[in-house]
């Protein structure tokens, strides 16, 4: 079992699922209408890329003339469509923005009329001393890190952000912590991975990351 499942409620999650069925016109639509904007971590989140090949993909940044914007006085919004894109997909976007509410909001400017936001997000542990350890780790390992939402704060920033949960899903998935290290950080995030090993929130460089997914249609919550 990963170590980190323990603090998780369990019974909550289910297999992981096709995303490329979250996203409107089914597994087999074209997709050159759908922007995934992808903030996870290397390796992590390269198979759920995967799953919605053909899509238009931009890496989230903290910087650079187009992206999720990281604040409310930050003016950049997402590449432009004509028509809107179809769907817009966040993959490890919300704990990478200092004011996700807002982010989503401007990223529901750029969907075309009826079109989908679809959230795929890591979710931390639901209990504090777990919650502070994962979004240490978390900030050490990748310097855009801000903080990572449980799932029911997840849920609740989409509510207020306007949005209507139309599909959900949870699922639990094993990842390593020791993987494309910061250079600066390298030698805290080891010292740091081996104090975690010593209480089992990590067990062999391996920990346990939990998903959410949600399609979400702009409206009143």
């Amino acid at each position: 079992m990963n170590p980190l499942q323990a603090l998780f409620k369990k019974r909550e999650t289910g297999p992981r699922p096709d995303l490329a069925a979250f996203v409107p016109g089914g597994a087999d639509a074209a997709r050159a209408d759908v922007l995934l904007v992808s903030g996870a971590t290397p390796p992590a989140g390269d198979h759920l890329a995967a799953d919605l090949a053909g899509c238009v993909v931009r890496r989230h940044e903290p910087a650079g003339a187009e992206g999720v914007p990281f604040r409310e006085d930050d003016g950049r919004r997402l590449p432009a469509r004509e028509a809107g894109w179809r769907a817009i997909v966040l993959l490890d976007v919300l704990d990478r923005v200092l004011e996700p509410s807002f982010a989503l909001r401007a990223a529901a400017e750029s969907l075309a009329p009826g079109g989908s936001l679809v959230v795929i997000q890591q979710v931390a542990p639901y209990y504090i001393e777990a919650r502070g350890a994962w979004n240490a780790l978390a900030r050490l390992r990748d310097a855009r890190h801000t903080w990572t939402p449980t799932r029911r704060q997840v849920r609740a920033l989409c509510g207020d952000a306007g949005f209507t949960r139309e599909t959900e899903a949870l699922w639990d998935e094993d990842a390593g912590v020791l993987t494309v290290l910061r250079p600066d950080t390298e030698h805290l995030v080891r010292l740091y991975v081996t104090a975690l090993e010593a209480s089992g929130l990590v067990r062999d460089g391996r920990t346990s990351v939990r998903r959410l997914g949600l399609v979400l249609r702009p409206g009143v919550a």
